[in-house]
């Protein structure tokens, strides 16, 4: 494809037959009829009229506009239409091989038929405009340009350069708003006008841009980049459906009609100024769709598939907005605004699975306004500890919680929450609503006002309308609901000769015991022992230790986790933690094991299993005594210094003091 710098040349300064055709010029001294060679001047080919490698110009210096109508079809190479030039096509089909040029406030009309253009089509100067209706169409298998100055042509009188779309299509591949930044430019389609652009559409210049949906339909399969503060999307009706990201430095005013995010990728709004949508649809199949700025919904969102991320920003209903078709795949993962003063359930979830808090009564005030937003993390761990509890309950969850937080107005409400088999629930009779008290820092006991569902799925509320807003959870009178056991340290180490399994749990719901079991090969799990629950009835708030040791009887390294057993046979597995054991010396000597090894701090240990005095030599590759400082930490074990700092393969020498045990010389590596 030639670019619009040859294109001009071609077209302007060639006065002779060029390599891609030839040049017919437009003088309508005959009739309008577009398909009659009387019509036209020629330039090196009188007898060469309808080729497909001529090209035809259009510059308003004619009796009569040219009209394409009624032909069967025919394909040329080039049309330019410049000085104010119209062409009009009502019906019929045209194959434009390169491109299309309209400039300096010409006009090209479909009101049937349809224009294939092969190469870009560029619109600019003074008005120039492309109208289509009566079911036209005017397909552009490349780009089109708004604003396009280039190829040695001066840029023309400002004007409004614009694309209408009424009663027919308009598809492209990228369109994009260049040029003079004195030049404005408009796509705008009406219902039932169709535009279809498969790649993106952007604003390379300072230009204004106006993109207006009145009541037609619009996909843009790429993206969306209006980077002008200039720039302004406007719907009053109709669809405007964006598979890539939406970016507007501009306005948007969305005052009805529907957006849909459609894509299978990620998806991104990043919009500086306020952005409200009448309806906003979330149809991404495969993946999420993240705000850079927080949004607005007028009426409706509609959820058919993805997650909106929030990203730290936030989704607000205005007063009677609503939603529909929520689900675990589709939801809000972020904190949601509700305004005005209608009950209202939060379309919250952790991007895995929908997890809503309701106003479950009606705010005071139209211009009241709540927060909401879940939290799928243990609330201990963020700061509202377990053990800070009122009187009155003795559980807290340590699987999630909601912060709910009234932003305006005075209103108090009946607070619901609803659970899932995530939630960990086990007796509804049990089970209350806990609030975390900023000003006595603990949980308070906000009651049971009734229950729906069973164990698996249902709801909660409160016993009053609260007054106090800020972290809601669930919490259990007594310990009817696991909520579930947390496991605090989980640690595995070598104690002389021995393993030693330390752990301890935080709380304990209906516990029964731990098993401990061992890979040798991370394959095969052996059962080695069991540990019972030291809590009354397996059940506990405070802190609980427990430890575990059995002999070493392997070589290598071993894994060891623990499993919790419920009463009522229930288990949680925990990750297996390693241990490792290097016999580096004869098997028919005295055990002992030094660690770390390698070591990178010029000091290491060492474990025997022997109560009687000893003492240590270390020697560099060379044989020659380094100087050592010892350490006895307790029965067997030992910290040894290396003083001189010396690197590289040592030898350590353990020697009994009474020569009644024998340890045999062992390779140690210092760096």
């Amino acid at each position: 494809m030639k670019s619009i710098f040859n294109l001009i040349l071609f077209l302007f300064l060639s006065v002779t037959s060029l390599q891609a055709g030839n040049n017919y010029t437009w003088n309508g001294s005959t009739s309008d009829n577009w398909g009659l060679a009387g019509n036209w001047t020629a330039n090196g080919c009188g007898l060469c009229f309808g080729l497909n490698t001529n090209n035809y110009s259009v510059n308003n210096t004619f009796a009569n506009n040219p009209i394409i109508s009624g032909n069967p079809g025919f394909t040329i190479n080039d049309i330019l239409l410049s000085g104010g030039a119209q062409l009009n096509m009502t019906a019929g089909t045209v194959n434009v091989l390169d491109d299309l040029v309209l400039t300096d406030g010409s006009d090209l009309i479909i009101t049937g038929g349809r224009m294939n253009v092969a190469g870009d089509l560029y619109i600019y100067d003074n008005g120039s405009s492309i109208t289509i209706d009566g079911g036209g169409r005017i397909v552009v298998t490349g780009d089109v340009f708004f604003g396009e100055t280039g190829g040695g042509l001066p840029d023309g009188t400002n004007g409004s350069t614009s694309i209408v779309v009424n009663n027919g299509q308009f598809d492209c591949t990228n369109l994009t708003f260049s040029g003079s930044t004195d030049d404005s430019h408009s796509l705008t389609v009406n219902s039932p006008g169709i535009a279809r652009i498969t790649g993106d559409v952007s604003n390379a210049s300072g230009g204004d841009v106006v993109i207006s949906i009145p009541d037609g339909f619009m996909r843009i399969s790429g993206n969306l980049n209006m980077t002008s503060v200039a720039d302004n999307l406007s719907m009053n009706g109709g669809t405007l459906i964006l598979d890539g990201n939406w970016t507007n430095s501009g306005t948007s005013n969305l005052s009805q009609g529907t957006v849909q995010f459609a894509g299978n990728i990620p998806q991104s709004i990043t919009h500086p100024n306020t952005l409200s949508f009448y309806t906003l649809r979330m149809s991404n199949t495969t993946s999420n769709l993240t705000l850079n700025d927080s949004v607005i919904v007028q009426n409706r969102l509609i959820f058919d598939d993805g997650i909106i991320v929030g990203n730290g920003n936030t989704v607000t209903f205005l007063d009677g907005a609503f939603y529909t078709g929520i689900s675990d795949a589709s939801h809000i993962n972020g904190a949601v605004n509700k305004i005005g003063n209608n009950n209202f359930t939060f379309p919250i979830g952790n991007g895995s699975f929908f997890s809503p808090i309701r106003l479950n009564s009606n705010p005071d005030n139209i211009a009241d306004v709540f927060q909401a937003e879940y939290i799928g993390s243990n609330p201990d761990l963020d700061g509202y500890l377990f053990n800070n509890r009122a009187g009155g309950f003795t559980t807290v969850s340590v699987l999630e919680y909601w912060r709910l937080d009234r932003l305006t107005g005075t209103s108090e409400e009946t607070i619901q929450l609803n659970w899932s088999p995530n939630s960990d629930v086990g007796d509804l009779s049990d089970l209350i609503i806990v609030r975390w008290d900023v000003a006595d820092n603990e949980w308070k006991n906000e009651g049971n006002g009734g229950t729906t569902g069973n164990i698996s799925d249902g709801t909660i509320n409160t016993s009053e309308p609260v007054s106090q807003y800020g972290i809601f959870t669930f919490g259990s009178v007594a310990f009817g609901n696991p909520l579930p056991i947390e496991l605090g340290e989980f640690n595995a180490k070598i104690v002389n000769n021995r393993v030693k399994l330390d752990w301890t749990t935080i709380s304990e719901i209906n516990n029964n015991h731990f098993i401990i079991e061992r890979s040798l090969d991370g394959k095969e799990i052996e059962e080695r022992n069991t540990v019972f629950s030291k809590a009354s009835n397996g059940n506990s708030t405070m802190l609980l230790e427990y430890t575990y040791e059995e002999p070493v009887d392997f070589n290598g390294t071993a894994y060891y986790r623990i499993t919790q057993v419920d009463h009522d046979g229930t288990t949680t597995e925990y990750p297996f933690k390693s241990v490792q054991r290097n016999l580096i010396y004869q098997s028919n000597s005295k055990e002992a094991y030094v660690y770390p090894n390698p070591s990178s701090t010029n000091r290491f240990r060492v474990e025997l299993e022997c109560n009687k005095r000893v003492e240590f030599q270390l020697f560099n590759i060379n044989l020659k005594e380094i100087p050592v400082k010892v350490n006895r930490l307790n029965e067997g074990v030992y910290e040894i210094y290396n003083l001189s700092n010396s690197e590289g393969i040592h030898f350590l020498k353990t020697i009994s003091l009474d020569g009644s045990e024998e340890f045999k010389m062992q390779k140690v590596i210092l760096h």
